[in-house]
């Protein structure tokens, strides 16, 4: 049978295929660990369909298939698949191929993702669903400032960095701009009927990106610049950001102060 004929692979295959490529070779006991009501007939078959599917990978041996001397590994089994499993929190055996014990990870989180009220996320995220209005119970972080109620029409949520947002438009301001709302600093979220403006125009919640110059501290060693470059996403001194991210980028990674009219920083820490 020629491998164009093949259906498309699920993930059984797939794990057997990212454990053999990751661990060097998988058993049907890994693929039974992983997928507990697979049964041995389904593990099998599926061993030997990842076998025959990813020939120039993999290759059936015994009991086991292995990972094949100067294989050519797929893009579902390459480093990037699995640095997306780690940074999403997808660790499961059955995703990464690798057991807790054979891969740790600890995972720290610095900040809180939702809202402080149970439900207020809910309402955030049927709003973004039905593209209707929503009430939030928001405070920002300029000086004086106090939680108070908003009316906004939100777009969608964006991660930046560890940060999670809202994005929306303000209904209580001239034109309706579009704005972001840190998810952690909303204190609660109710439905609104109020009517949309009639004179709005919906945008979306996607960003642009800019491309900004950018020059290394000069006391950085030439190995630093090039780890920092990898790093930080910069080619030849060129850094490309969302819109929305760059002040955040900046303000983390170079001396870039906080806006005027904002309390920052928040915290200091009490010398011992």
């Amino acid at each position: 049978m020629k491998i164009a004929t093949y259906r498309s692979p699920d993930d059984v295959h797939l794990f057997v295929l990212r454990r053999a490529v990751r661990f060097g070779y998988v058993t049907r006991r890994d693929v039974l660990e992983a997928f507990d009501r697979i049964g041995t007939t389904k593990a099998t078959l599926a061993m030997d369909y990842a076998a025959t599917h990813w020939p120039r990978t993999l290759e059936r041996t015994g009991k086991a298939v292995r990972l094949r001397e100067e294989p050519e590994i797929p893009p579902e089994a390459q480093e990037t698949q699995l640095i997306e499993c780690l940074e999403n929190g997808w660790l499961e055996f059955r995703h990464t191929g690798l057991r807790e014990q054979e891969l740790p990870v600890e995972r720290i989180r610095w900040t809180a993702a939702a809202p402080q009220k149970s439900g207020a996320l809910t309402e955030i995220v049927k709003a973004i669903v039905w593209q209707r209005p929503v009430r939030i119970c928001y405070v920002g972080l300029r000086r004086g400032e106090t939680a108070r109620w908003r009316l906004i029409y939100p777009a969608g949520l964006e991660r930046l960095g560890d940060q999670w947002r809202i994005v929306a438009q303000d209904l209580e301001a001239p034109g309706y701009p579009v704005r972001t709302f840190v998810l952690p600093r909303v204190f609660d979220a109710e439905a609104s009927d109020a009517a949309l403006p009639n004179d709005i125009v919906r945008q979306s919640g996607e960003d642009r990106l800019d491309a900004i110059p950018v020059r290394f501290d000069p006391r950085l060693t030439r190995d630093q610049r090039e780890a920092l470059a990898h790093e930080l996403g910069i080619q030849d001194d060129v850094v490309s950001l969302p819109r929305r991210g760059i002040f955040e980028y900046f303000r983390r990674f170079s001396d870039e102060p906080a806006s005027a009219d904002a309390v920052w920083p928040v915290i200091y820490r009490i010398e011992e």
